[in-house]
């Protein structure tokens, strides 16, 4: 069984169900697995995510649904493109078949990695971690899984806060990452990880000169292996690596390289499909000052798709960022009347900073309680790992 975990906030996800999870780009996969897409943000599939959990959108996962209890035989995190998702099928159906002979051994870096995506699940991120590592170590230099198996690795140790392991990584690792999607995730992680690092420390540089080399052959360059929305990712990244570095011209070229592909990836598509690139370009559009032009064009998504919290919720942040408080609670207000599960609680969050910017604090206050309760009332397997505490925080440090 090859499940997909996706939201329809994620435009990650929306971007993979055009381009890569289709008939054309994966040839006779349909006759190899059951397919299922779960919406995370449903409350019906909680008790699916206590199980099988999701920290990233989308995650994939192939299962052994065989058993009473799946057993999972591979995860992947993210985009990926229609070639390494072959490669990551074909891998599974090996561990699967091996698993059910008993003939995989269990220092394979195939193995490695599998056991390194079950700690994962029963929630040993550290452990998992781990067994990536091991997986990389036992390795050739040209597994074509070692991408992917970086970007597993790099994320845990982010997730987990171990910096400095993550920050030597990616000085070490970059340039085994390649030129597909994965090398653009994985020099996100190496940026988080130097933003939060000592900046004295020597690594904060050098990981972020690499990763603004790695980025720049990703966005700028014409014939890459990425859809529109990750070379658009690609593109948000550099521009992070640029301001971290002070280059006021390449954080500028960044951003205009990124609408461009955006817009054009956009132009004449159906609403439901230009929805994917709609928050890119608003956020881009701000950046370059030209936050007008995006109220423009999420203004008329919101009429052809009135059924989708997106638009709404995308014009309450620009308006936010625009100061006009009441047009953006009167979009969140609208978003709101459209959203369920986790992503509806998050965005009581937003409706109380437009409360507060407005002067209306007893309301914000209310809005916050709000928020709390809504986090507390999702079933276990959807509660954000975080966000409960930090809502409480906001309301202590308010008494």
């Amino acid at each position: 069984m090859f499940v997909d975990l996706w939201a329809p906030w994620c435009h990650t996800c929306l971007s993979m169900k055009e381009y890569v999870l289709r008939d054309d780009k994966l040839p006779r996969a349909a006759e190899q697995y059951v397919f299922l897409a779960i919406n995370t943000e449903k409350p019906e599939n909680a008790q699916f995510l206590r199980t099988i959990p999701v920290q990233a959108w989308p995650t994939f996962y192939v299962l052994d649904a065989a058993q009473s209890t799946p057993q999972i035989r591979g995860r992947w995190v993210g985009a990926a493109s229609p070639q390494q998702l072959m490669l990551f099928l074909r891998d599974a159906q090996r561990a699967h078949e091996a698993a059910r002979a008993g003939t995989l051994a269990h220092d394979d870096p195939l193995a490695l990695a599998i056991a390194g995506d079950q700690r994962f699940a029963a929630g040993d991120l550290e452990g998992a971690a781990g067994k990536y590592a091991q997986a990389l170590s036992r390795a050739p230099a040209d597994w074509p899984r070692r991408p992917d198996t970086l970007v597993s690795q790099i994320s845990l140790l982010y997730k987990t806060k171990q910096l400095g392991a993550c920050v030597d990584l990616g000085l070490s690792a970059m340039e085994q990452t390649g030129r597909a999607v994965s090398a653009a995730d994985f020099s996100y992680y190496a940026l988080s990880c130097a933003d939060e690092l000592e900046p004295l420390d020597l690594r904060v540089s050098k990981v972020r000169r690499a990763a603004e080399t790695k980025l720049s052959s990703l966005c700028e360059a014409e014939q890459v292996d990425l859809t529109a929305d990750d070379r658009g990712d690609a593109c948000a990244s550099l521009r992070a690596a640029r301001k971290a570095l002070n280059d006021k011209q390449g954080m500028k070229a960044a951003a205009a390289t990124r609408l461009k592909v955006l817009e054009n990836a956009a132009h004449d598509m159906p609403d439901e499909v230009a929805l994917t690139y709609d928050w890119a370009r608003a956020e881009t559009l701000l950046w370059l000052d030209r936050g007008d032009e995006a109220l423009g064009f999420l203004t008329t998504r919101e009429r052809a798709l009135p059924k989708d919290y997106n638009p709404p919720h995308y014009l309450a942040r620009v308006y936010k960022e625009l100061a006009r408080w009441d047009d953006g609670l009167a979009a969140i207000d609208r978003a709101l009347g459209q959203a369920y599960g986790p992503r509806k609680a998050a965005m009581l969050g937003l409706k109380a900073d437009l409360l507060l910017a407005a002067n209306r604090k007893d309301e914000a206050k209310r809005t916050l309680e709000a928020q709390l309760k809504a986090y507390i009332a999702l079933p276990e397997g959807q509660q954000p790992q975080t966000r409960e505490l930090d809502v409480s925080e906001r309301l202590r440090q308010w008494k």
